[in-house]
């Protein structure tokens, strides 16, 4: 038997993508390699590993027992792999950071040119999600994420709080002063609500204020919410730090505290001392505390 752990690879992606189409989309090659290697395990096993049927690849009792030994390499080379690169004492190399998209546009970016200035030697290969991006699957170093709790199986920073209010443009609030002011209970005010989690959440904070205000459209990110602000659209949630980006706007009404989102800067465990890594941790740890906007 001639097995390896590149053989063991294609085995656990095809279980879990359950095609040769998607287990190469996930390891980065043809899917006729991903054929040729699968049949060179089976051949190897003297076993056949998958059902192929009209509706994907299934496991055999024999594919299930492939699969745990897999699953056992991963968890070890995986393990083996943290432990080394915590061990890296240099001030070169790539460090793989992710973060939410809007926190890039305002201050982040700056922040990264910045330590480029003092260490030429460590790169950036930068992951804009708004999801929560996991270590092992994508081979991260380090994650800016706004969350009340960040994982306990993380280490790093708190580096700020963020906080929220309604904003309008100044034309948008020639138009609407008299009434918002005189009559906020009865305004129906337009509002541009943002799709996230809950998504009826931007609005219900807003009627707080302005119990008949109306949504005029609906948009699943700020990149799209804030052109339609800044044109006079209607009133949206931003974070305050972001809307000092943006002279046109005018603040209508805060959140609540409860909208306040902590800001962290997270790394593995295992890369704590990785130097690079400590480095611009503690350098974004240090530019964050001198800045108010987030306070």
């Amino acid at each position: 038997m001639t097995l390896d752990w590149d053989s063991f690879r294609v085995i656990l992606a095809v279980a879990r993508e359950g095609s040769l189409i998607g287990a190469a989309r996930r390891l980065g090659v043809s899917h006729t390699t991903v054929g040729r290697q699968l049949k060179r395990a089976e051949d190897d096993f003297g076993a056949r590993l998958f059902d192929r049927l009209s509706n994907g690849l299934f496991a055999t009792n024999a594919g299930n027992s492939a699969i745990a030994v897999a699953k056992r390499m991963e968890r070890e080379i995986t393990a083996v792999n943290l432990k080394i690169r915590g061990t890296d004492r240099s001030e070169s190399g790539v460090i793989r950071l992710s973060f939410p998209h809007m926190v890039l546009a305002f201050g982040l970016s700056d922040e990264i040119r910045a330590f480029s200035e003092l260490y030429p030697h460590i790169n950036f290969q930068l992951n804009a999600t708004d999801t929560l991006a996991d270590f092992k699957e994508r081979e991260l170093d380090v994650v800016i994420r706004a969350q009340n709790n960040p994982s306990s199986g993380l280490w790093g920073f708190k580096i700020a709080t963020a906080h929220f209010a309604f904003y309008a443009s100044r034309d948008f609030l020639t138009k609407w002063d008299d009434r918002i002011r005189t009559a906020p209970q009865t305004t129906p005010i337009p509002f541009i609500e943002v799709n996230t989690a809950d998504p009826a959440a931007d609005r219900e904070q807003f009627i707080r204020h302005y119990p008949l205000a109306q949504t005029v459209t609906e948009c699943n990110g700020l990149d799209s919410m804030i052109p339609l602000v800044r044109s006079g659209f209607g009133v949206g949630r931003l974070a305050k730090y972001m809307a000092k980006s943006f002279p046109e706007l005018v603040h209508v009404c805060d959140c609540d505290d409860e909208w306040s989102r902590p800001l962290w800067i997270l790394t593995h465990p295992d890369f704590r001392d990785t130097r690079r890594i400590r480095l611009f941790m503690d350098f974004i740890k240090e530019r964050f505390r001198s800045r108010d906007e987030f306070l």
